[in-house]
């Protein structure tokens, strides 16, 4: 295979290898990267590495248009993962590089299908392979067609497109993605941010598919989390901010200032 296939996969995951294997007559072409398990993250590592992240941000130097995002544990360690899979493919001689995530759902026609656009799309380029299956969001994509299944996606609609269950890099990309994670590492799959601080262009096709039922994935229960924990300080802080205004308000019509000057 002279461009390569990376697989992210969870080392104690076997039962989607074995579903992998089911479906691609050549896994064993794969190049199986083990995921990082953020289960084996300490509570050290973590908030070290956000605050590193953050702490980057707040430099006057910092050159990103997008500033961090705070990413979950589980987010922190699959962007880990694909970094691990971008160093790989930079080591080869290979022109461009297919990474899927073991929950994909395809087959090895659909491999040869993603391959061959790769000639129709540009050297500073992610193309993002379909796997937006139950997203809502997909409604709001918008991109210029270059070519039955193939479109150049409009910037504005960055946001609109999610997860890293399969795309495909150029060396040029991966270079570019690599040199953006050293200044912070967001959740791998917050394309807006990351192709806007990189100026990466995306194209995308619609070719593989993702479960659409994502209720045992550990990394979308802590989204979710995430999620209510910021729609909780949200609610809070408006409620908060409404009563000092108030306070304020009474304060003021009650009394007058002492200190003139």
């Amino acid at each position: 295979m002279n461009n390569p296939v990376y697989v992210i996969s969870l080392k104690r995951d076997e039962e989607r290898r074995q579903n992998l294997q089911r479906q691609f007559n050549r896994y064993d072409e794969f190049k199986i990267i083990d995921a990082v398990d953020a289960k084996n993250f300490s509570v050290n590592e973590y908030y070290s590495a956000m605050i590193d992240c953050l702490l980057k941000s707040c430099d006057e130097d910092y050159k990103f248009k997008i500033p961090p995002l705070i990413a979950t544990p589980g987010e922190l360690a699959c962007t880990m993962s694909h970094i691990k899979a971008y160093e790989d493919f930079l080591q080869s001689d290979a022109e461009f590089s297919l990474i899927l995530e073991d929950d994909v759902i395809g087959n090895d026609e659909l491999i040869n299908e993603a391959f061959l656009l790769c000639k129709d799309i540009s050297s500073d380029s992610i193309l993002i392979c379909g796997v937006q299956d139950g997203l809502n969001s997909r409604f709001r994509a918008f991109g210029k067609k270059i070519k039955e299944n193939l479109y150049l996606i409009s910037p504005y609609s960055y946001a609109s497109i999610y997860r890293t269950a399969a795309y495909i890099l150029t060396r040029k990309s991966a270079k570019a993605l690599l040199d953006f994670y050293k200044d912070g590492l967001y959740g791998a799959d917050k394309w807006e941010a990351i192709l806007k601080n990189t100026d990466l262009k995306m194209y995308f096709s619609n070719i593989f598919s993702h479960p659409e039922e994502l209720n045992s994935s550990s990394l979308e229960i802590q989204r979710k989390q995430k999620d209510r924990i910021s729609s909780l300080f949200k609610r809070c802080n408006k409620n908060f901010s409404y009563k000092i205004s108030r306070f304020y308000e009474k304060h003021i019509a009650k009394n007058e200032r002492i200190f003139t000057k």
